[in-house]
């Protein structure tokens, strides 16, 4: 009988607000919090995969940077493009990034191949510019491409760049604004 409850679920560990609460109070999280207890479904082995979810004042920047952050060293080693979505989340508010996908094409990839999931909305996208080719200096500034993509696209989207460089950029399809933003911490 005992048996039986350890193949269920914890319903209370389905909520994330539960857990951050419960590591807030000074307790120690069950074993498989991390993974919404279910480790075979929802494996990051290294901890860095893209995904967290972000709220609150600049989430979709802080999803992105997540994103980019992860994939950018990548990107300049194979010099291969990566790209994703920034997804939002309407129940609950968030933002996340898809994971990075590639074309193993230095000059290009196509992030919509990551889609958002079912249910939640795409606020924009994200994407490398490979290694550094000192005869391309288009690699730290977003393409003519990427800029008519963000804004001609149904609806259209914001849109992550990350430069060899380390610069990650947002464009911002309204406006045609570029802006640098801060990476995280090292």
């Amino acid at each position: 009988m005992g048996s039986r409850w350890y193949l269920q679920p914890e319903p209370i560990l389905q909520d994330p607000w539960w857990q951050v609460a419960y590591a807030y109070g000074g307790s120690s999280l069950p074993a498989y919090a991390y993974a919404l207890n279910n480790p075979i479904k929802y494996v990051d082995l290294d901890g860095l995969r893209p995904g967290d979810r972000f709220s609150g004042r600049w989430a979709a920047n802080r999803a992105a940077v997540d994103a980019l952050d992860f994939i950018n060293p990548t990107s300049i080693e194979k010099n291969w493009e990566y790209g994703g979505e920034i997804c939002f989340d309407p129940v609950s508010k968030e933002f996340f990034a898809t994971d990075p996908v590639t074309d193993k094409d230095p000059a290009g990839c196509e992030p919509q191949k990551s889609p958002c999931p079912k249910g939640t909305l795409r606020y924009g996208q994200y994407h490398t510019h490979a290694a550094h080719d000192p005869t391309a200096p288009g690699n730290e500034k977003f393409s003519i491409s990427d800029k008519f993509l963000a804004r001609t696209s149904d609806p259209p989207f914001n849109s992550y760049l990350a430069t060899p460089a380390g610069r990650y950029l947002k464009y911002y399809y309204q406006s045609g604004n570029i802006t640098q933003l801060a990476g995280p911490p090292r």
